[in-house]
């Protein structure tokens, strides 16, 4: 499917000023709500961090809809699909966009266990860490009005990327485990959804998957077992039909068009498959997902 959105897409959207592109990687939106409602499914290219100071925003993600509330962060993953419904009128909120690069660079620093990867992660901020937020907002926001000033890219980057520190920080105390293993094994995970992300069209095997990550089929089998309660198969599949779903719902793509972008055999086997996981046929599923 086409429709991406990328870091210079976010600034083309963005009203004028609202906007700061920090460095190649890195932008910070100022105004949430001043972003246009996307009624389309766009696949994000790039990790965004949504804090919402006051009201509500509403949003897709992968199909699943959360509803971000004060003082809690949403973190929208790379690859992921999203659509912005809209927000209360008393929304408030800024974000921090960053590139593939950049999240995976911060998070070699910061061990956040993701067990499922499919979904964005909701997080509720401490009155401490409101209060932080609060003043990096306030130092990001003064940096960017000091103009044409030495080193002032240069400090925006080191603001944003504290800030990201603090908010992944806070996720990381929540969910992450006591013992190194768990950590390891949240490691192997990141990097098999990363594989499958960029070869789930192409390659449907666990071993393939296994082979690349120099690890044997059973022993990330168990990995993931142990992380998220499912195999590396019932992983790949449920990737495999996440990604029917949204094919399903948001393009023209015919039926045996999606079988043929997804690397089935047939059109027959891809039905089978996925009336199998979903419960219906794939024109069954679209035609109820368009009174949803």
């Amino acid at each position: 499917m086409n429709n991406t959105l990328s870091i210079e897409d976010v600034q083309k959207l963005s009203f004028a000023g609202n906007a700061e592109k920090i460095i190649e990687d890195v932008v910070f939106v100022k105004n949430l709500h001043k972003l246009p409602t996307m009624d389309i499914p766009c696949r994000v290219q790039m990790a965004v961090l949504c804090y919402v100071v006051d009201g509500s925003l509403s949003l897709d993600v992968n199909l699943k809809n959360y509803v971000v509330q004060k003082n809690q962060v949403l973190l929208v993953m790379p690859n992921q699909m999203l659509v912005l419904h809209g927000e209360s009128p008393d929304f408030m909120g800024f974000g921090i966009v960053g590139s593939v690069k950049v999240f995976n660079e911060v998070l070699t620093h910061i061990t956040v266990n993701l067990p499922n990867y499919f979904e964005a992660r909701l997080l509720s901020i401490s009155d401490e860490l409101v209060q932080i937020g609060d003043l990096y907002y306030q130092l990001i926001e003064k940096t960017i009005l000091r103009n044409q000033f030495e080193a002032q890219k240069e400090i925006l980057h080191g603001l944003l990327y504290s800030l990201s520190y603090e908010i992944l920080g806070s996720l990381s105390c929540q969910e992450r485990a006591e013992d190194h293993s768990v950590s390891r094994k949240s490691l192997i995970a990141q990097k098999f959804i990363y594989l499958l992300q960029h070869n789930y069209n192409k390659e449907h095997g666990v071993q393939f998957y296994a082979d690349k990550l120099c690890i044997s089929s059973k022993h990330l089998s168990r990995v993931l077992k142990d992380l998220n309660g499912m195999s590396a198969n019932e992983v790949i599949d449920d990737y495999i039909i996440l990604e029917s779903q949204i094919l399903l719902r948001s393009s023209q793509l015919t039926v045996q068009e999606i079988s043929n972008e997804l690397n089935f055999c047939n059109q027959s086997f891809f039905g089978k498959f996925f009336k199998h996981h979903v419960g219906m046929s794939p024109l069954e599923y679209r035609r109820k997902s368009l009174y949803l």
